[in-house]
């Protein structure tokens, strides 16, 4: 089978590091698959010339070049996604919301059109615009049952939910140390959104208070990280997972998230887990038993349960474990095999 997949740009995200997994898997399970990636930036909420930028960044130095992903598909650079540029294939896979509208008018010979709807992009472009590729002649899959309700509810659009998962080798084997001294990590990311602000400031106030070592990470340092902070900037994925096991409590402030993959990966390496109701929290978690929750994105309600993780080791360990257990629920294997069945089937 020959697989087209059409991604906005190439640089890291979570949404573009799920879409690379599961064009590895196939790939490697022996479909023809290639992801095509446009040369001229497709707008979201960029100004016209940071989108030019962009796309001349993405064509003179990137080019099709991906750095922090092990490829084994192709990736090709194209001038604009349509049927001049394509090859023929048998499915043909949109990701972020334009290329949904893209693909909608692409022959047949193009392949069945699938839609992998990573959540309700509102906040990347016009909402109206957005809506609109919800009742384009796709077929969906969705990685959460809240976007799965709220496309049906709001569209009359049907669905499939696929969640997304963790590797089975970054899973902590034996036991959690427990450090003397605690160690809290966070994602720092400058999106509003992500919350990092709120989550900075309510850490600062918890170093003051306790002997704890705070770290960042992130994909580029920022100017209101405190510099007794320490930051890994763009960790390669084995100094994350190693960032994970050596912290005992991970911070999750984002106000908004479809899903969030450090949560998962924090928990599938025993830190636990404060923060806000949303993403895959929401989805999966119970509050007081595999991760404490915040409601209505309530910090200073965060900074008072982190804190009562810090004075309470047995707390801490429960909590640790559960979202250990939680987290073991969810492999890359199956969703890989739930996508290629999901892809095989279509007529």
């Amino acid at each position: 089978m020959k697989i087209n997949i059409i991604i906005p740009f190439t640089y890291l995200t979570g949404g573009i590091r799920v879409i690379f997994l599961y064009a590895n898997y196939l790939s490697k399970k022996g479909y023809d698959v290639c992801v095509y990636v446009p040369m001229v930036a497709y707008k979201f909420n960029h100004n016209n010339i940071k989108r030019l930028k962009m796309s001349l960044i993405n064509t003179i130095k990137r080019r099709s070049k991906v750095e922090w992903f092990n490829c084994n598909f192709t990736i090709k650079l194209i001038p604009k996604i349509n049927n001049l540029f394509l090859r023929n294939a048998d499915r043909v896979i949109a990701t972020a919301w334009p290329t949904a509208v893209d693909v909608s008018k692409l022959d047949k010979s193009k392949g069945e059109k699938v839609y992998l709807i990573q959540d309700y992009e509102i906040w990347s472009g016009d909402p109206n615009e957005v809506d609109s590729t919800f009742n384009l002649p796709l077929n969906r899959i969705v990685i959460t049952k809240t976007l799965q309700d709220l496309i049906k509810e709001k569209f009359n659009a049907d669905s499939t939910i696929i969640y997304n998962g963790l590797d089975e080798n970054e899973f902590l084997l034996g036991e959690k140390v427990t450090n003397s001294t605690k160690n809290i990590l966070m994602l720092y990311n400058e999106a509003e959104n992500k919350g990092s602000i709120e989550g900075i400031e309510i850490l600062k106030q918890i170093k003051e208070k306790y002997n704890v070592n705070i770290k960042l990470f992130g994909f580029k340092y920022g100017f209101n990280i405190p510099n007794q902070f320490e930051f890994y900037e763009n960790p390669s994925r084995e100094k994350l997972l190693s960032l994970y096991r050596e912290s005992d409590i991970y911070v999750f402030p984002s106000k908004h998230e479809a899903w969030g993959l450090p949560v998962m990966e924090a928990m599938a390496n025993k830190c636990a887990v404060v923060g806000n109701n949303v993403g895959c929290l929401k989805e999966i978690a119970t509050d007081n038993l595999n991760s404490l929750l915040i409601e209505n994105c309530n910090y200073k309600d965060m900074k008072f349960k982190i804190e009562g993780l810090l004075n309470d080791n047995e707390k801490l360990k429960k909590i640790q474990d559960n979202g250990y257990e939680l987290a073991k629920k969810f492999k890359w294997i199956n969703s890989f095999e739930k996508f290629e069945s999901f892809l095989s089937n279509l007529n």
